[in-house]
């Protein structure tokens, strides 16, 4: 049976008429005088013949708008709050998407519009004149705005239907009876005021309206002990700052139930609200959107610290069903991760100011009821708990990879002395940035080692930016957007030459030089990879980085293009060219319970180095790539200490670490783990592919492997005489040039920052050795003679406490990564060792 505000509101004021049922500073009004307030303004309507219509509000105080709104209500039309300040910048955007029939306002000039305008305090409506009858049909009760903090504020239209069975619903469960006294103190502006005011009016309760916000938080429990409060709510935030701080919480009068909202509540949360708030007060924490309104809730009593479900905001309410879905729109099991969407008769069903949201929000199921898509992130448990995991944009990809920046919010929420936390990416870009308020002493490097031990490096964030307070809305959220620029107002940005300073730019930089370079007729997105997606080779790479150097004036390193693959990792790794000598990216998906390795390439050297390993050791391993350059932007030779000191940064703390290293690469993996266990991070396993101790040869030595090289060249061409000759034919330029740039000292002299030179110079600086934790996994190449500078001695058993675990490999130095049989034999090995270090 349908419900009507105006016969419900007259059956509450019948049964209450001199019980106080609104109150604020120097204000008491009994339920019949509020009725006859609110019955001035439906008066005044009425003769106006404003009906079924959208009513503005332009008021600020709250007693005089809450008046309002029942009296439109009365009348039978519905309400807009905006508030006197917001109408000034907002009135006539929203008039387009609003059946607006009349504007309530303070006393001043006339807003200029077309309807019917009351000025708060003159003579209007006689309380005693008959309502129109249009208030038993008029569907609508209120149109809220979003708080805007993830994008452009959306409108939302309720009905009165839906608004009353909402109302009644939180009576029965919070309780609310005739002797409550709930108070409120938020804007009046967002629908988390239906929550608030609607309730306490209807139970027969009294509503205080206060302006005791922000600042004056500290104010509050002697606020609420004061007045006889004896229902709240509050953010969970704030909360967890009043029990933080001095300020006396053991005597709160009547307060007997604190309803937090904002985030769910933790399990050290309520350790902590246990220990400051008297035992007789409970806690309610819940999820709700302005377009569904309450989707769950649950209870918490502070009798004991222990929460039946840390995390979650409850179980779904009476009369709302919540569905996960996948990204192909399938509907998920328990414990799976998806879009939270909402189905419940009455719900909206489209934004009045957004059509193009509309159909990526609004829908009808199959049973014909209208579901939201909240752009929320979460999943319910076995038990029917729901648990929310942060906003679906806050869930972005690192090259191919899901990073959901909530996860970095809560662990830097964890860090003792960490007020608040956003972590964000700006559009366009895959750096992301944290933004942080914290006690002082709390530095940046200090919380960069805290997200590290837990999460894997593609959770770190680039950048850092401490502020003594995060920007809210008025509702008390972050407001993203108005961190953002702040956040770049206090950045330096890195120069880059010819005005590309903006990643954006770069972004689109890049993508035109592949499409020109590659020859494609379709646009080049960024994010797709430049050999898997476009079908582009390591040649091509070279090419289009030599022009992106002279478009730029930028010198970049070796392999910068076959390792950074797409428009936007390449653009995020030039920005940040100068800021560091290493750098890590993630390869495929990562699991938390999977041990994490580290590809470590030879110098020169880039990712596509171990592409096929790569393909064999995905389903086991978490896997990513160090890439480090050891020029400086000076054309200096990074001091060894330094770049080590560098690639240690980029290793996560968490989970199992494992390192493999090819060439001089394995050197590098070596020092990292020396450098991880001097940081108290144990390295499982040291992968070293044909890695030599790097003792220099002497002249006798070189010309023994040159003779080898030499007599397997010649026995390849006897057992191949036509197929040897053609290739070395075509080959032979290139390869004797390589030969005299690479393997000759006369080029060595003149550039210290050839690939040889810069190996000579770390040769000369390496660290006294020394036995590691970690087990080596030495792959040796079974053919001699290609090194040309270093004495073959793999005798690395005294550089581990552990067995040396050796495995030979078919071929010679540069061939082992191209042979089929020794992958598999390099993946196999890798495998049998990582399977018996889980069975220990």
């Amino acid at each position: 049976m349908a419900a009507h505000f105006t016969s419900v509101w007259e059956d509450v004021v019948s049964r209450y008429s001199q019980k106080t049922a609104l109150s604020g500073p120097a204000l008491h009004l009994t339920y019949r005088q509020l009725d006859i307030s609110a019955r001035q303004v439906a008066a005044w309507l009425n003769e106006k013949q404003v009906c079924g219509r959208c009513v503005m509000i332009l008021l600020d105080d709250p007693a005089d708008s809450v008046i309002c709104m029942l009296g439109i209500l009365l009348s039978g039309n519905y309400y807009f709050y905006l508030g006197e300040a917001a109408a000034a910048k907002s009135l006539r955007d929203y008039l387009p998407y609003t059946d607006v029939g009349a504007i309530v306002k303070t006393a001043g000039p006339t807003t200029g519009i077309a309807v019917p305008e009351l000025s708060w305090g003159d003579q209007y409506g006689n309380p005693g004149s008959r309502l129109s009858s249009h208030a038993e049909v008029c569907s609508y009760f209120a149109v809220f705005s979003t708080s805007g903090s993830t994008g452009v504020p959306k409108l939302v239209r309720h009905t009165v239907d839906f608004i009353i069975r909402e109302s009644f619903q939180v009576i029965d469960l919070m309780q609310i009876t005739a002797n409550d006294r709930r108070d409120y103190g938020g804007s009046l502006m967002f629908s988390a005021s239906l929550g608030a005011i609607y309730p306490t009016l209807l139970a027969g309760a009294g509503l205080v309206l206060h302006s005791v916000t922000g600042k004056d938080i500290f104010s509050l429990p002697g606020y609420w002990r004061e007045t006889g409060i004896t229902l709240t709510s509050i953010p969970v935030s704030v909360l967890r700052t009043l029990a933080r701080s001095g300020v006396p919480l053991e005597n709160l009068g009547n307060l007997r139930l604190i309803v937090v909202t904002a985030e769910a509540m933790s399990t050290g949360d309520m350790e902590l609200f246990s220990t400051r708030l008297p035992a007789s007060v409970t806690l309610m924490n819940g999820y709700a959107t302005t377009e569904t309104r309450g989707i769950s809730i649950m209870a918490h009593h502070l009798t004991g610290t222990a929460i039946a479900r840390p995390g979650a905001v409850g179980r779904p309410v009476a009369g709302k069903s919540v569905y996960i879905l996948g990204e192909r729109g399938e509907s998920l099991p328990a414990g799976q991760s998806g879009e939270i969407v909402v189905e419940a008769q009455g719900l909206p069903d489209k934004y009045l100011n957004d059509p193009d949201a509309t159909s990526g929000s609004f829908f009808y199921s199959p049973a014909g009821l209208p579901c939201f898509r909240t752009g929320d992130i979460g999943y319910i448990d076995d038990g029917g708990y729901l648990f929310l995991e942060g906003r679906s944009d806050d869930v972005i990809k690192i090259n191919g990879i899901k990073v959901n920046l909530q996860d970095i919010e809560k662990r830097l929420l964890q860090y003792p002395g960490v007020k608040e936390a956003a972590v964000f990416v700006n559009e366009g870009s895959d750096r992301i940035s944290a933004c942080y308020a914290a006690d002082d002493g709390i530095a940046a490097t200090m919380l960069r080692s805290w997200v590290a031990e837990t999460l894997s490096p593609l959770h770190i964030p680039a950048r850092w930016t401490a502020m003594n307070a995060l920007p809210k809305t008025v509702t008390g959220k972050i407001d993203r957007g108005k961190l953002k620029k702040e956040s770049a107002a206090q950045e330096e940005p890195v120069a880059v030459p010819n005005g590309h300073t903006d990643p954006e730019d770069l972004v689109r930089l890049i993508m035109q030089v592949w499409k020109k370079e590659l020859e494609l007729d379709q646009e080049v997105d960024a994010h797709d990879d430049f050999f898997t997606d476009l079908g582009g080779n390591s040649l091509l790479a070279a090419i289009c980085i030599h022009e992106i150097e002279e478009r730029t004036g930028l010198s970049l390193p070796l392999g910068t293009g076959n390792t950074y693959s797409t428009p936007a990792l390449l653009a995020g790794f030039i920005k940040e060219i100068y800021d560091r000598p290493a750098h890590c990216v993630p390869i495929g998906n990562f699991e938390a319970d999977r041990p994490s390795l580290y590809f470590i390439p030879p110098y020169p050297g880039d990712r596509r180095t171990y592409r096929h390993l790569e393909t064999r050791l995905a389903g086991a391993y978490n896997l990513f790539f160090l890439f480090y350059n050891p020029i400086d932007p000076s054309g200096n030779v990074v001091p060894l200490s330094v770049l080590t000191d560098a690639l240690a940064d980029q290793v996560s703390a968490a989970g199992h670490i494992h390192l493999f290293g090819f060439s001089f690469g394995g050197i590098m993996a070596y020092l990292l783990a020396m450098k991880l266990e001097e940081r108290n991070q144990a390295v499982s396993f040291l992968g070293l592919l044909d890695t030599p101790l790097y003792h220099k040869l002497t002249g006798a030595e070189r010309a023994y492997n040159l003779t080898v090289r030499t007599l397997r060249k010649v026995r390849q061409f006897v057992e191949a005489p036509a197929i040897s000759w053609n290739k070395y034919v075509r080959n032979f330029g290139s390869a004797y040039k390589a030969y005299r740039e690479n393997f000759t000292h006369e080029k060595h002299k003149e550039d210290p920052r050839h690939p040889s030179q810069v190996i000579w110079h770390y040769t000369r600086n390496f660290p006294v050795y020394r036995p590691l934790n970690a087990a080596i996994i030495l792959f040796s190449a079974s053919e001699r003679g290609e090194e040309y500078a270093f004495r073959q001695d793999f005798s690395w058993q005294r550089y581990t406490h552990q067995n040396l675990h050796r495995a030979a490999l078919k071929g010679w130095h540069v061939e082992l990564l191209a042979n089929e049989e020794n992958l598999d034999t390099i993946r196999d090995t890798m495998l049998n060792l990582l399977q018996g270090e889980s069975s220990r």
